[in-house]
């Protein structure tokens, strides 16, 4: 059995990462269009599909209740408003509908809280998964890739062959889609209506907090790409030059405050 996780961008294309219950990635990760994802579902045949969007607009307002959930939880999600509201910004969410539509062709049906849990079509949130595995918010100064790729590497998932915050999402999208078919999840939103899944058996009962200070990012970062070296801030993330823009002047205040040595 095993899940193909779906990172959902408007113009970067679609990033595929399938993840057999073991953890091994059996697929990707690949880019593909959306006019190419029905074959790939068809020869991949996945038992769930894990997809990192919102798979329509809500009801009312402009936001839904799967985002106000996970804000009391600390976790801020981009909000998802009813058509009235839409903005050019949210055009990345009419490709993840239509991601959503592709699959129920493919007989993967949203999922809306009911009992079924194989041939689903389920909305994730990586960033919000690998909080709830983590049990605390990323520690400031730590780079997105250095942070998600120690999740997946804390849950025995090989990362060597994920170079990208998109690949790294789709792994964390096919994670979270593995325990969906095992039964370690719980959800957020209205049953019946919306959710979003969640890979741990239950919420916490508070707010999720920062973890404490910076996370040596030696070990965890990704792997060096062609011509890169790490920015030596210390978050890890591979640079052409020395930092990421900006992050000269976060390693000049750490220096300051005695934070790096």
């Amino acid at each position: 059995m095993k899940a193909l996780g779906v990172d959902v961008s408007a113009a970067r294309q679609l990033d595929l990462v399938a993840m057999e219950m073991d953890g091994t990635i059996v697929f990707g990760p690949a880019k593909v269009g959306e006019d190419s994802l029905a074959a790939v579902i068809r020869d991949i045949e996945p038992d769930v599909i894990a997809i990192d969007s919102p798979p329509e607009w809500a009801p009312t307002g402009k936001s839904r209740p799967i985002e106000n959930q996970l804000a009391r939880m600390g976790i801020h999600a981009f909000p998802t408003p009813a058509l009235g509201h839409r903005r050019p910004l949210h055009k990345w969410m009419e490709a993840g509908f239509r991601v959503f539509e592709i699959a129920k062709s493919s007989g993967y049906p949203l999922y809306r809280g009911n009992t079924d849990r194989l041939r689903q079509a389920i909305e994730v949130f990586p960033h919000a998964s690998a909080i709830v595995l983590r049990g605390g918010l990323p520690g400031r100064g730590v780079a997105k890739q250095v942070w998600r790729r120690r999740t997946l590497i804390d849950a025995g998932i090989d990362t060597s062959a994920l170079t990208s915050e998109d690949e790294l999402d789709a792994a964390l999208a096919a994670l979270t889609g593995v325990r969906f078919i095992e039964g370690r999840t719980c959800e957020v939103g209205q049953a019946g209506l919306l959710v979003l899944v969640l890979p741990v058996d239950e919420l916490p009962l508070r707010s999720y907090l920062r973890e404490a200070g910076l996370v040596r990012a030696a070990s965890i970062s990704a792997p060096a790409l062609a011509g890169t070296r790490k920015c030596e801030c210390g978050c890890g993330a591979p640079v052409r030059r020395r930092y990421l823009p900006g992050h000269d002047a976060k390693h000049r205040s750490l220096l300051r405050k005695g934070v790096l040595t």
